[in-house]
Protein backbone atom coordinates (compact mmCIF):
# COMPACT_ATOMS: atom_id res chain seq x y z
CA UNK A 1 0.00 0.00 0.00
CA UNK A 2 1.58 3.12 -1.05
CA UNK A 3 0.95 5.66 1.20
CA UNK A 4 -1.36 8.82 -0.19
CA UNK A 5 0.60 12.41 -1.05
CA UNK A 6 -2.47 13.47 0.73
CA UNK A 7 -1.53 11.95 3.94
CA UNK A 8 1.60 14.63 3.63
CA UNK A 9 2.17 18.52 4.46
CA UNK A 10 1.90 20.87 2.21
CA UNK A 11 4.24 23.60 1.12
CA UNK A 12 7.98 23.69 0.44
CA UNK A 13 9.41 20.70 2.80
CA UNK A 14 6.81 18.64 1.20
CA UNK A 15 7.48 19.49 -2.58
CA UNK A 16 11.26 19.36 -1.35
CA UNK A 17 10.73 15.46 -0.45
CA UNK A 18 8.77 14.18 -3.52
CA UNK A 19 11.59 16.13 -6.15
CA UNK A 20 14.80 15.82 -4.72
CA UNK A 21 16.92 12.88 -5.47
CA UNK A 22 18.12 10.87 -2.90
CA UNK A 23 21.26 11.90 -1.15
CA UNK A 24 24.57 10.22 -2.10
CA UNK A 25 25.65 9.21 1.16
CA UNK A 26 26.61 5.97 2.51
CA UNK A 27 26.61 4.25 6.07
CA UNK A 28 29.73 5.95 6.55
CA UNK A 29 28.95 9.28 6.00
CA UNK A 30 26.39 10.68 7.96
CA UNK A 31 27.10 12.44 11.75
CA UNK A 32 25.26 11.63 14.91
CA UNK A 33 25.07 14.06 17.87
CA UNK A 34 23.99 13.23 21.12
CA UNK A 35 21.46 16.35 21.51
CA UNK A 36 17.84 16.52 20.66
CA UNK A 37 16.93 18.50 17.78
CA UNK A 38 20.59 19.99 17.08
CA UNK A 39 20.23 22.96 14.43
CA UNK A 40 20.21 21.57 10.65
CA UNK A 41 19.49 18.26 11.95
CA UNK A 42 17.84 16.01 9.19
CA UNK A 43 16.30 13.85 12.07
CA UNK A 44 16.42 13.98 15.51
CA UNK A 45 15.16 11.41 18.68
CA UNK A 46 14.47 12.22 22.37
CA UNK A 47 18.53 12.04 22.78
CA UNK A 48 20.29 12.84 19.89
CA UNK A 49 20.06 14.16 16.28
CA UNK A 50 21.63 13.21 12.97
CA UNK A 51 23.26 15.48 10.48
CA UNK A 52 24.63 15.37 7.30
CA UNK A 53 28.02 16.69 8.21
CA UNK A 54 29.96 17.63 11.24
CA UNK A 55 28.58 20.29 13.52
CA UNK A 56 31.17 23.30 13.29
CA UNK A 57 30.64 25.19 16.18
CA UNK A 58 32.77 22.43 18.21
CA UNK A 59 29.66 20.03 19.27
CA UNK A 60 31.28 16.32 19.95
CA UNK A 61 30.49 14.19 17.16
CA UNK A 62 30.44 10.51 15.80
CA UNK A 63 29.20 8.39 12.54
CA UNK A 64 25.64 7.62 12.76
CA UNK A 65 25.09 4.29 13.53
CA UNK A 66 23.32 2.93 10.23
CA UNK A 67 22.49 -0.79 10.35
CA UNK A 68 23.21 -3.19 7.64
CA UNK A 69 20.47 -5.95 6.23
CA UNK A 70 21.22 -9.45 6.83
CA UNK A 71 20.43 -10.83 3.36
CA UNK A 72 21.90 -13.36 1.79
CA UNK A 73 22.19 -13.08 -2.37
CA UNK A 74 21.45 -16.69 -4.20
CA UNK A 75 20.74 -16.88 -7.72
CA UNK A 76 19.51 -20.54 -7.52
CA UNK A 77 15.68 -20.50 -9.03
CA UNK A 78 12.58 -21.13 -7.30
CA UNK A 79 10.95 -24.60 -8.21
CA UNK A 80 8.28 -24.90 -6.15
CA UNK A 81 6.04 -22.40 -4.19
CA UNK A 82 6.70 -21.31 -0.87
CA UNK A 83 4.08 -22.49 1.30
CA UNK A 84 4.29 -26.30 -0.12
CA UNK A 85 7.78 -26.06 1.85
CA UNK A 86 8.12 -23.32 4.62
CA UNK A 87 4.62 -24.23 5.97
CA UNK A 88 5.14 -28.08 6.45
CA UNK A 89 8.84 -27.28 8.05
CA UNK A 90 8.11 -25.42 10.56
CA UNK A 91 4.72 -27.22 11.09
CA UNK A 92 2.11 -24.49 10.34
CA UNK A 93 -0.70 -26.16 8.35
CA UNK A 94 -2.29 -27.66 12.20
CA UNK A 95 -1.88 -24.30 13.25
CA UNK A 96 -3.67 -22.67 10.55
CA UNK A 97 -6.66 -25.12 10.46
CA UNK A 98 -7.45 -24.53 13.84
CA UNK A 99 -7.46 -21.07 13.31
CA UNK A 100 -4.62 -19.41 15.03
CA UNK A 101 -3.62 -16.74 12.34
CA UNK A 102 -2.56 -14.24 15.03
CA UNK A 103 -5.13 -12.51 15.67
CA UNK A 104 -4.94 -9.98 18.43
CA UNK A 105 -1.02 -9.89 18.06
CA UNK A 106 0.62 -6.11 17.13
CA UNK A 107 3.58 -6.66 15.07
CA UNK A 108 5.87 -4.39 14.11
CA UNK A 109 9.01 -4.60 11.37
CA UNK A 110 11.82 -2.04 11.49
CA UNK A 111 13.54 -2.06 8.33
CA UNK A 112 15.35 0.68 6.13
CA UNK A 113 14.46 -0.51 2.56
CA UNK A 114 10.82 0.20 1.91
CA UNK A 115 11.49 1.99 -1.48
CA UNK A 116 11.81 -1.05 -4.18
CA UNK A 117 8.18 -2.22 -4.75
CA UNK A 118 4.89 -1.17 -3.70
CA UNK A 119 2.94 -1.86 -0.72
CA UNK A 120 0.56 -4.20 -1.66
CA UNK A 121 -2.50 -3.24 1.09
CA UNK A 122 -3.86 -7.16 -0.63
CA UNK A 123 -0.80 -9.30 -0.03
CA UNK A 124 -0.17 -8.15 3.21
CA UNK A 125 -3.24 -7.98 5.13
CA UNK A 126 -3.57 -3.54 4.87
CA UNK A 127 -0.16 -2.37 7.11
CA UNK A 128 -0.26 0.62 8.58
CA UNK A 129 2.97 2.54 7.47
CA UNK A 130 5.12 4.95 10.09
CA UNK A 131 8.07 7.58 9.02
CA UNK A 132 10.08 7.63 12.20
CA UNK A 133 12.72 9.63 10.06
CA UNK A 134 10.41 12.63 8.82
CA UNK A 135 8.15 12.37 11.84
CA UNK A 136 10.19 11.79 15.10
CA UNK A 137 6.65 10.81 16.38
CA UNK A 138 6.72 7.93 13.70
CA UNK A 139 2.64 8.61 13.41
CA UNK A 140 3.69 10.34 9.74
CA UNK A 141 3.17 7.61 6.82
CA UNK A 142 5.61 6.61 4.38
CA UNK A 143 6.24 7.57 0.97
CA UNK A 144 7.83 4.65 -0.59
CA UNK A 145 8.15 6.49 -3.72
CA UNK A 146 11.31 8.29 -2.97
CA UNK A 147 14.15 7.56 -0.50
CA UNK A 148 16.09 10.03 1.19
CA UNK A 149 19.32 7.91 1.12
CA UNK A 150 20.85 5.59 -1.63
CA UNK A 151 21.31 2.79 0.87
CA UNK A 152 17.49 2.97 1.48
CA UNK A 153 16.45 2.08 -2.21
CA UNK A 154 14.96 -1.79 -2.02
CA UNK A 155 12.59 -4.51 -0.36
CA UNK A 156 13.76 -5.69 2.15
CA UNK A 157 11.18 -4.91 4.42
CA UNK A 158 8.41 -5.39 2.40
CA UNK A 159 9.73 -8.82 1.71
CA UNK A 160 10.15 -9.09 5.53
CA UNK A 161 6.59 -7.87 6.14
CA UNK A 162 5.04 -10.71 3.96
CA UNK A 163 6.79 -13.03 5.66
CA UNK A 164 4.96 -12.06 8.68
CA UNK A 165 1.90 -11.56 7.33
CA UNK A 166 1.81 -15.09 5.18
CA UNK A 167 2.70 -16.78 8.96
CA UNK A 168 0.53 -14.64 10.83
CA UNK A 169 -1.85 -13.54 8.29
CA UNK A 170 -4.83 -11.58 10.78
CA UNK A 171 -1.52 -10.10 13.04
CA UNK A 172 -1.43 -6.37 13.37
CA UNK A 173 0.74 -5.32 11.19
CA UNK A 174 2.93 -2.00 11.14
CA UNK A 175 5.65 -1.19 8.68
CA UNK A 176 8.06 1.55 10.53
CA UNK A 177 11.01 3.12 8.69
CA UNK A 178 14.45 2.53 10.98
CA UNK A 179 17.47 3.96 8.60
CA UNK A 180 19.53 4.75 11.80
CA UNK A 181 20.28 4.95 15.26
CA UNK A 182 18.30 7.87 15.58
CA UNK A 183 14.77 6.22 14.12
CA UNK A 184 15.70 3.77 15.85
CA UNK A 185 15.35 5.56 19.12
CA UNK A 186 11.83 6.77 17.49
CA UNK A 187 11.01 3.31 16.65
CA UNK A 188 11.14 2.27 20.11
CA UNK A 189 9.56 5.05 21.65
CA UNK A 190 6.27 4.45 19.36
CA UNK A 191 6.36 0.73 19.91
CA UNK A 192 6.58 1.23 23.67
CA UNK A 193 3.57 3.88 23.71
CA UNK A 194 1.45 2.15 20.85
CA UNK A 195 1.95 -1.33 23.17
CA UNK A 196 3.58 -3.48 20.64
CA UNK A 197 3.57 -7.26 21.40
CA UNK A 198 6.62 -8.24 18.57
CA UNK A 199 9.13 -6.72 16.92
CA UNK A 200 11.20 -8.01 14.13
CA UNK A 201 14.37 -6.80 12.59
CA UNK A 202 16.71 -8.07 10.09
CA UNK A 203 19.51 -5.76 10.62
CA UNK A 204 22.42 -5.65 12.41
CA UNK A 205 24.28 -2.22 14.03
CA UNK A 206 27.93 -2.56 13.83
CA UNK A 207 30.59 -0.09 16.26
CA UNK A 208 28.33 0.83 18.82
CA UNK A 209 29.87 -2.11 21.32
CA UNK A 210 32.53 -4.92 21.28
CA UNK A 211 29.39 -6.85 20.96
CA UNK A 212 28.74 -7.97 24.57
CA UNK A 213 25.35 -6.66 25.48
CA UNK A 214 26.12 -3.34 26.09
CA UNK A 215 26.10 0.25 24.37
CA UNK A 216 23.38 2.29 22.75
CA UNK A 217 21.87 -0.05 20.57
CA UNK A 218 21.35 -2.76 23.28
CA UNK A 219 19.89 -0.01 25.95
CA UNK A 220 17.06 0.29 23.50
CA UNK A 221 16.39 -3.94 23.63
CA UNK A 222 16.50 -3.21 27.70
CA UNK A 223 13.82 -0.82 27.27
CA UNK A 224 11.68 -2.81 25.32
CA UNK A 225 12.48 -5.55 27.65
CA UNK A 226 10.97 -3.57 30.49
CA UNK A 227 7.70 -2.58 27.79
CA UNK A 228 6.84 -6.41 27.43
CA UNK A 229 8.14 -6.14 24.18
CA UNK A 230 9.90 -8.99 22.39
CA UNK A 231 12.64 -8.11 19.93
CA UNK A 232 12.68 -10.70 17.16
CA UNK A 233 16.31 -9.97 15.50
CA UNK A 234 18.47 -11.44 12.97
CA UNK A 235 21.66 -13.43 13.65
CA UNK A 236 23.57 -11.36 10.89
CA UNK A 237 24.91 -13.46 7.62
CA UNK A 238 28.41 -12.43 9.04
CA UNK A 239 30.42 -16.18 9.55
CA UNK A 240 32.49 -15.55 6.60
CA UNK A 241 33.26 -12.49 7.27
CA UNK A 242 34.34 -12.13 11.14
CA UNK A 243 37.58 -12.40 12.70
CA UNK A 244 38.72 -11.91 16.40
CA UNK A 245 42.24 -12.02 18.04
CA UNK A 246 44.24 -10.86 20.86
CA UNK A 247 46.81 -7.63 19.97
CA UNK A 248 50.28 -9.26 20.20
CA UNK A 249 53.74 -7.98 19.02
CA UNK A 250 56.44 -10.29 19.59
CA UNK A 251 58.72 -8.40 17.35
CA UNK A 252 58.25 -4.93 19.05
CA UNK A 253 57.68 -3.50 15.79
CA UNK A 254 54.08 -1.69 16.52
CA UNK A 255 52.14 -4.17 14.08
CA UNK A 256 49.91 -6.94 15.70
CA UNK A 257 50.70 -10.48 14.59
CA UNK A 258 47.50 -12.90 13.24
CA UNK A 259 47.46 -16.54 14.61
CA UNK A 260 48.99 -17.21 11.02
CA UNK A 261 51.73 -15.74 12.62
CA UNK A 262 51.76 -12.85 9.71
CA UNK A 263 51.06 -9.20 9.69
CA UNK A 264 48.54 -9.24 7.29
CA UNK A 265 45.08 -10.56 7.05
CA UNK A 266 43.60 -11.08 3.59
CA UNK A 267 40.08 -9.76 2.90
CA UNK A 268 38.17 -10.31 -0.49
CA UNK A 269 37.34 -6.92 -2.02
CA UNK A 270 34.19 -7.26 -3.55
CA UNK A 271 31.61 -5.18 -1.71
CA UNK A 272 30.94 -2.75 -4.40
CA UNK A 273 31.13 0.78 -2.03
CA UNK A 274 34.54 0.80 -1.58
CA UNK A 275 33.55 -0.02 2.26
CA UNK A 276 36.26 -2.78 3.67
CA UNK A 277 36.65 -3.82 7.09
CA UNK A 278 36.22 -2.10 10.36
CA UNK A 279 38.17 -2.70 13.75
CA UNK A 280 37.01 -2.69 16.71
CA UNK A 281 38.70 -3.27 20.08
CA UNK A 282 37.69 -3.95 23.59
CA UNK A 283 37.58 -0.04 25.44
CA UNK A 284 34.24 0.95 24.77
CA UNK A 285 34.05 1.85 28.67
CA UNK A 286 37.94 3.24 28.40
CA UNK A 287 38.24 5.00 25.12
CA UNK A 288 41.95 6.25 24.68
CA UNK A 289 43.67 3.32 26.53
CA UNK A 290 45.01 2.20 23.24
CA UNK A 291 45.41 3.61 20.10
CA UNK A 292 45.00 2.21 17.23
CA UNK A 293 45.66 2.48 13.20
CA UNK A 294 44.35 0.25 10.50
CA UNK A 295 46.19 -0.01 7.01
CA UNK A 296 45.12 -1.88 4.00
CA UNK A 297 47.96 -3.07 1.36
CA UNK A 298 47.34 -4.78 -2.21
CA UNK A 299 48.76 -7.89 -3.68
CA UNK A 300 52.13 -6.30 -4.40
CA UNK A 301 52.60 -4.89 -0.89
CA UNK A 302 52.00 -1.15 -1.75
CA UNK A 303 49.85 0.92 0.44
CA UNK A 304 46.55 1.63 -0.30
CA UNK A 305 44.95 3.45 2.32
CA UNK A 306 45.29 3.95 6.32
CA UNK A 307 42.89 4.60 8.85
CA UNK A 308 43.36 6.55 11.91
CA UNK A 309 40.88 8.37 14.21
CA UNK A 310 43.46 8.90 17.11
CA UNK A 311 42.16 7.80 20.15
CA UNK A 312 42.65 9.47 22.91
CA UNK A 313 41.04 9.91 26.79
CA UNK A 314 40.98 13.35 26.46
CA UNK A 315 39.03 13.49 22.93
CA UNK A 316 35.08 13.75 23.36
CA UNK A 317 34.59 11.42 20.41
CA UNK A 318 36.77 8.91 21.44
CA UNK A 319 35.58 5.43 19.58
CA UNK A 320 37.65 2.34 20.14
CA UNK A 321 36.88 2.16 16.25
CA UNK A 322 38.86 2.10 12.87
CA UNK A 323 36.93 1.78 9.70
CA UNK A 324 38.63 1.09 6.46
CA UNK A 325 38.10 2.24 2.55
CA UNK A 326 39.21 1.18 -0.63
CA UNK A 327 39.46 2.38 -4.14
CA UNK A 328 36.54 0.53 -6.22
CA UNK A 329 39.32 -0.47 -8.59
CA UNK A 330 40.10 -3.64 -6.28
CA UNK A 331 36.74 -5.15 -6.85
CA UNK A 332 36.74 -8.81 -6.36
CA UNK A 333 40.85 -8.38 -5.31
CA UNK A 334 42.40 -9.72 -2.30
CA UNK A 335 43.13 -6.76 -0.10
CA UNK A 336 45.98 -7.12 3.15
CA UNK A 337 44.47 -5.73 6.53
CA UNK A 338 47.43 -4.42 9.02
CA UNK A 339 46.73 -3.27 12.33
CA UNK A 340 49.01 -1.06 14.44
CA UNK A 341 49.34 0.35 17.77
CA UNK A 342 51.03 3.98 18.30
CA UNK A 343 50.60 3.47 21.95
CA UNK A 344 49.16 1.34 24.37
CA UNK A 345 50.18 -2.36 25.46
CA UNK A 346 49.66 -5.33 26.80
CA UNK A 347 46.49 -8.01 25.55
CA UNK A 348 43.85 -6.38 23.68
CA UNK A 349 40.85 -8.29 22.64
CA UNK A 350 40.45 -7.53 18.77
CA UNK A 351 37.01 -7.92 16.54
CA UNK A 352 37.13 -7.40 12.84
CA UNK A 353 34.35 -7.23 10.52
CA UNK A 354 34.43 -7.16 6.39
CA UNK A 355 31.86 -4.76 4.71
CA UNK A 356 33.16 -6.40 1.09
CA UNK A 357 33.47 -10.28 0.97
CA UNK A 358 34.97 -12.84 3.13
CA UNK A 359 37.72 -12.99 5.07
CA UNK A 360 40.58 -15.41 4.61
CA UNK A 361 40.72 -17.63 7.87
CA UNK A 362 37.24 -16.07 9.09
CA UNK A 363 35.79 -17.16 12.97
CA UNK A 364 31.82 -17.84 12.73
CA UNK A 365 32.13 -18.19 16.52
CA UNK A 366 31.24 -14.61 18.19
CA UNK A 367 30.23 -12.97 15.00
CA UNK A 368 26.88 -11.66 15.97
CA UNK A 369 26.76 -7.84 16.22
CA UNK A 370 23.88 -5.15 18.14
CA UNK A 371 21.67 -5.92 18.90
CA UNK A 372 22.04 -9.88 18.37
CA UNK A 373 23.93 -10.83 21.83
CA UNK A 374 21.86 -9.10 24.21
CA UNK A 375 20.28 -11.26 26.37
CA UNK A 376 16.75 -10.15 25.55
CA UNK A 377 16.98 -10.22 22.03
CA UNK A 378 15.14 -13.39 20.69
CA UNK A 379 18.11 -14.25 17.89
CA UNK A 380 17.51 -16.78 14.64
CA UNK A 381 19.69 -18.21 12.93
CA UNK A 382 20.07 -19.73 9.30
CA UNK A 383 18.74 -22.74 7.75
CA UNK A 384 18.08 -23.72 4.45
CA UNK A 385 14.01 -24.64 3.83
CA UNK A 386 14.94 -27.43 1.37
CA UNK A 387 15.48 -30.48 3.40
CA UNK A 388 14.93 -28.42 6.87
CA UNK A 389 14.62 -30.78 9.48
CA UNK A 390 18.26 -32.66 8.18
CA UNK A 391 20.43 -29.30 7.32
CA UNK A 392 22.81 -27.79 9.11
CA UNK A 393 22.69 -23.78 9.72
CA UNK A 394 23.92 -21.81 6.71
CA UNK A 395 27.68 -21.12 6.43
CA UNK A 396 27.20 -17.58 6.37
CA UNK A 397 24.61 -17.49 9.28
CA UNK A 398 26.59 -15.70 12.27
CA UNK A 399 27.05 -17.98 15.19
CA UNK A 400 27.35 -17.99 19.12
CA UNK A 401 28.43 -18.27 22.05
CA UNK A 402 28.34 -14.66 22.03
CA UNK A 403 29.84 -12.37 24.77
CA UNK A 404 26.84 -11.62 26.59
CA UNK A 405 25.74 -13.39 28.99
CA UNK A 406 23.25 -15.55 27.21
CA UNK A 407 24.08 -18.63 24.76
CA UNK A 408 23.12 -17.15 21.44
CA UNK A 409 21.64 -17.48 18.93
CA UNK A 410 17.87 -18.47 21.09
CA UNK A 411 16.51 -20.21 17.63
CA UNK A 412 17.04 -20.89 14.06
CA UNK A 413 14.01 -20.64 11.33
CA UNK A 414 14.38 -21.36 7.63
CA UNK A 415 15.81 -19.13 5.03
CA UNK A 416 16.01 -19.52 0.91
CA UNK A 417 11.97 -19.26 0.87
CA UNK A 418 10.15 -17.97 -2.30
CA UNK A 419 8.68 -14.10 -1.98
CA UNK A 420 6.79 -12.29 -3.63
CA UNK A 421 8.88 -9.05 -3.14
CA UNK A 422 11.81 -11.34 -4.93
CA UNK A 423 9.98 -12.84 -7.32
CA UNK A 424 12.04 -16.16 -8.81
CA UNK A 425 14.82 -15.35 -6.29
CA UNK A 426 14.54 -16.79 -3.19
CA UNK A 427 14.92 -14.89 -0.17
CA UNK A 428 18.27 -16.22 1.70
CA UNK A 429 19.80 -15.08 4.82
CA UNK A 430 18.81 -14.58 8.66
CA UNK A 431 17.28 -11.72 7.23
CA UNK A 432 14.25 -14.46 6.02
CA UNK A 433 14.82 -16.34 9.23
CA UNK A 434 13.65 -13.46 11.85
CA UNK A 435 10.18 -12.49 10.37
CA UNK A 436 9.28 -15.98 10.07
CA UNK A 437 9.86 -16.56 13.49
CA UNK A 438 7.80 -13.42 14.05
CA UNK A 439 5.50 -14.84 12.66
CA UNK A 440 5.21 -18.22 14.27
CA UNK A 441 5.34 -16.17 17.87
CA UNK A 442 2.25 -14.20 16.45
CA UNK A 443 0.67 -17.51 15.60
CA UNK A 444 1.34 -19.21 19.22
CA UNK A 445 0.48 -16.23 21.15
CA UNK A 446 -3.06 -16.13 19.14
CA UNK A 447 -3.86 -19.17 20.47
CA UNK A 448 -3.32 -18.16 23.89
CA UNK A 449 -3.98 -14.87 24.48
CA UNK A 450 -3.10 -15.10 27.97
CA UNK A 451 0.90 -15.71 27.20
CA UNK A 452 3.40 -13.34 27.15
CA UNK A 453 5.45 -12.71 24.43
CA UNK A 454 8.81 -13.66 26.10
CA UNK A 455 6.62 -16.73 27.06
CA UNK A 456 5.63 -17.70 23.61
CA UNK A 457 9.66 -17.51 22.64
CA UNK A 458 10.35 -19.69 25.42
CA UNK A 459 7.81 -22.00 24.08
CA UNK A 460 9.24 -22.10 20.89
CA UNK A 461 12.51 -23.03 22.17
CA UNK A 462 11.38 -25.31 24.18
CA UNK A 463 9.26 -27.15 20.86
CA UNK A 464 12.51 -26.43 18.44
CA UNK A 465 13.84 -29.94 17.10
CA UNK A 466 17.96 -30.61 17.31
CA UNK A 467 17.75 -34.23 16.98
CA UNK A 468 19.78 -34.33 20.19
CA UNK A 469 19.06 -34.83 23.89
CA UNK A 470 17.60 -31.67 25.55
CA UNK A 471 20.20 -31.64 28.51
CA UNK A 472 22.46 -30.99 25.40
CA UNK A 473 24.77 -27.92 25.63
CA UNK A 474 22.84 -25.56 22.68
CA UNK A 475 24.34 -25.28 19.20
CA UNK A 476 26.46 -22.10 18.98
CA UNK A 477 25.10 -21.94 15.05
CA UNK A 478 21.31 -23.49 16.18
CA UNK A 479 20.66 -22.51 19.69
CA UNK A 480 18.27 -24.25 20.94
CA UNK A 481 17.38 -25.82 17.30
CA UNK A 482 15.24 -25.56 14.42
CA UNK A 483 11.95 -23.68 14.81
CA UNK A 484 9.35 -26.20 14.80
CA UNK A 485 5.41 -25.77 15.90
CA UNK A 486 3.33 -29.12 17.73
CA UNK A 487 0.43 -30.10 16.62
CA UNK A 488 -1.70 -27.83 18.48
CA UNK A 489 -3.90 -30.82 20.07
CA UNK A 490 -0.87 -31.87 21.60
CA UNK A 491 -0.77 -28.55 24.05
CA UNK A 492 -1.95 -29.46 27.79
CA UNK A 493 -3.93 -26.66 29.63
CA UNK A 494 -1.37 -26.50 31.91
CA UNK A 495 2.32 -26.01 30.39
CA UNK A 496 5.29 -25.89 32.52
CA UNK A 497 6.70 -22.36 31.97
CA UNK A 498 10.11 -23.89 30.43
CA UNK A 499 12.24 -26.47 30.36
CA UNK A 500 15.30 -25.78 33.12
CA UNK A 501 17.73 -25.64 30.45
CA UNK A 502 15.63 -22.65 28.37
CA UNK A 503 14.73 -21.05 31.34
CA UNK A 504 18.76 -20.95 32.03
CA UNK A 505 19.35 -20.04 28.81
CA UNK A 506 17.43 -16.84 29.12
CA UNK A 507 16.57 -15.13 32.14
CA UNK A 508 20.30 -16.44 33.55
CA UNK A 509 21.83 -13.00 35.58
CA UNK A 510 22.94 -10.94 33.00
CA UNK A 511 26.16 -10.54 34.86
CA UNK A 512 26.99 -14.43 34.56
CA UNK A 513 29.40 -14.16 31.89
CA UNK A 514 30.79 -10.27 31.03
CA UNK A 515 32.67 -8.71 33.87
CA UNK A 516 30.76 -5.54 33.06
CA UNK A 517 27.53 -5.50 34.19
CA UNK A 518 24.80 -4.90 31.57
CA UNK A 519 21.95 -2.12 32.81
CA UNK A 520 18.64 -3.46 32.29
CA UNK A 521 17.47 -0.11 34.25
CA UNK A 522 18.80 2.72 32.16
Amino acid sequence: MAESIACYPTGVLFLYLLLAPPTHADEWDLVRVDIADFPGALASSTVGSTLLAPPTDGTTWRIESIPELDQATNDIPLDQVWDSTLSTAIGLDAWHDAGHLGQGVRVAVFDLQWFGAEIRSSEIGNPITHDCWADPLCEQPMDTLRPRFDFERGSHGVACAELVHDIAPEAELHLVRVNGQTTFENAVDWAIREEIDLISMSMTFFNESFYDGTGVISKEISRLEEAGILMVTSAGNNGERHYEDTFRDQNKNGYHEFQSGSEFLPIRAQGGDGRVAAVIWDEFEACGTNDLAVELYDAKGNTIRRADSFQDAENKKCMPVERIRGPLELEGDWAYLRIFRPSGSGPLPLDIMSFSGSIYGAMAGNSMADPAPHPYAFTVGAVPVDGYMHNDVEFFSSQGPSRGSTFKPSIAAPDGVSTRTYGANRFYGTSASAPITTGALAVRMSADESISPRQAAIDLQNWAWTGQDPWTRPDPGLGAGRLRLPKPEMLTPKRCTSTPLQATLLLLPLFAIRRKQISLHP
